[in-house]
């Protein structure tokens, strides 16, 4: 799995429109959800290799599997936004559309 299409259009996307980029990157609320989560998976880890369910990870291992949970999040949150932020853009040019056709055709209407 490569991220680096990905990651370098978004860079370039930062680059060059930053208030937009910071509009849709993770919110400060959404990050501290991320915390949280991050949190849970740590425990989740640590109690899976106490029960023996999986084998005990080394503070390296669990460092790379929580950067990698976390990175996961990011890009989840980061494309949830997009998409709220689509969806604001296509409900208004909907709004603006319906006014302008109801404004222009008051006599069909």
């Amino acid at each position: 799995m490569s991220v680096c299409p990905y990651f370098c259009s978004w860079h370039k996307y930062v680059k060059t429109v930053p208030l937009a980029s910071e509009l849709l990157d993770v919110r400060r609320d959404q990050k501290l959800e991320m915390v949280k989560e991050i949190h849970n998976e740590e425990a989740r880890l640590r109690f899976e290799a106490e029960i023996g369910k999986a084998p005990p990870l080394s503070e390296e291992e669990t460092w790379w599997a929580l950067r990698h949970k976390a990175l996961e999040m990011r890009d989840e949150w980061r494309l949830n936004n997009r998409s709220a932020f689509a969806n604001i853009w296509s409900d208004m040019v909907f709004g603006i559309s319906v006014f302008l056709l109801l404004y222009f055709n008051q006599s069909k209407v």
